[in-house]
């Protein structure tokens, strides 16, 4: 028997995760609030749409979530049953939320496979059927998805990851116990517990850029970074000279930003909802040119409309 779990985090408190990219309080009313609507118009919509519905989606919540919360959840059960709630105290590490799937585990699986996705990414429609058709089931390994989108601002623009955020651990019990997917390794990291195998060149993901994002950064946006300097100039070569290189052997149409609601329908998404409930629907995005990396490769900020004026954070 193989079982599927689809582990996404909502609101569960963990230690490392106060403020978003700017600073911002996080986790708090007005975040899930907005949270929510990013979620059941972006997020559950794709899962929903998919091809294959034989997994479980075990969505992590605070234990002391209100009762807003808890009431828009019990909605979202009743609408689809696949949600499974799991409230949990707050967390120091992976190996918690490891713990809390592990008790979830049906005693009669022979074959675990349990994939991380974020509340504010969504899934291509076929994600699920492609992911059972590549499992072998006799070995621990990592099937990833390398391929996906961005999307920043109405605009997707198709990104490659060697180790993806949405990679899936598969694991076959005779192999020990099952640690799941929460391993406590970053997914950059995941080859150190098992191989990682590539799906086929596929888009198969989308990840939300918009400014309530813990660190992920939109074309051109600075991140803020504590690296050492050796590891500051790999990262630049490898942004700035191999992936450039690498895409010039990619699709004509992956090569170049695309609208957003050309590809919606592949991720059984509404692009009007998806777009209005992103917590920037109200704010553009501003590249400040650059002379070292020209006009295209500046600096991007937000901007909010205020009063018919543009105001800069």
């Amino acid at each position: 028997m193989i079982q599927h779990l689809l582990i996404t985090r909502f609101n569960l408190r963990i230690s490392q995760w106060c403020s978003d990219k700017r600073g911002e309080k996080v986790l708090d009313d007005a975040w899930v609030r907005e949270r929510l609507l990013l979620f059941e118009h972006f997020c559950l919509a794709s899962v929903r749409g998919q091809s294959r519905q034989d997994f479980r989606w075990l969505v992590l919540l605070d234990e002391d979530s209100t009762d807003f919360v808890r009431d828009s959840f019990a909605r979202l059960c009743r609408e689809y049953p696949r949600i499974e709630p799991v409230f949990l105290p707050p967390i120091e590490s992976d190996r918690q939320i490891s713990a809390a799937i592990g008790a979830r585990v049906s005693p009669r699986t022979e074959v675990l496979a349990t994939t991380r996705l974020d509340n504010d990414d969504a899934l291509r429609r076929d994600f699920f059927e492609t992911l059972r058709r590549s499992m072998r089931g006799n070995r621990r390994e990592f099937l990833n998805p390398r391929f996906g989108y961005t999307y920043f601002r109405g605009e997707v623009q198709v990104m490659s990851h060697r180790y993806s955020p949405f990679v899936t651990l598969v694991e076959p019990a005779t192999q020990g116990p099952f640690v799941s997917v929460h391993c406590g390794l970053p997914h950059g990291r995941s080859r150190r517990l098992a191989p990682v195998r590539q799906l086929p060149a596929t888009p198969y993901w989308i990840h939300g850029i918009h400014g309530r994002n813990l660190a992920n950064c939109a074309p051109g946006e600075r991140r803020r970074s504590n690296r050492g300097l050796p590891r500051r100039l790999a990262g630049w070569v490898k942004s700035r000279l191999l992936k450039p290189i690498r895409r010039q052997f990619w699709p004509a149409d992956w090569r170049r930003p695309r609208p957003f609601a050309e590809i919606a329908a592949d991720f059984s998404i509404e692009p009007d909802k998806a777009e209005a409930a992103f917590p920037d629907a109200g704010v553009t995005a501003q590249t400040q040119p650059s002379p070292m990396r020209g006009p295209s490769r500046g600096r991007t900020q937000f901007t909010r409309d205020v009063g018919g004026h543009v105001e800069l954070p």
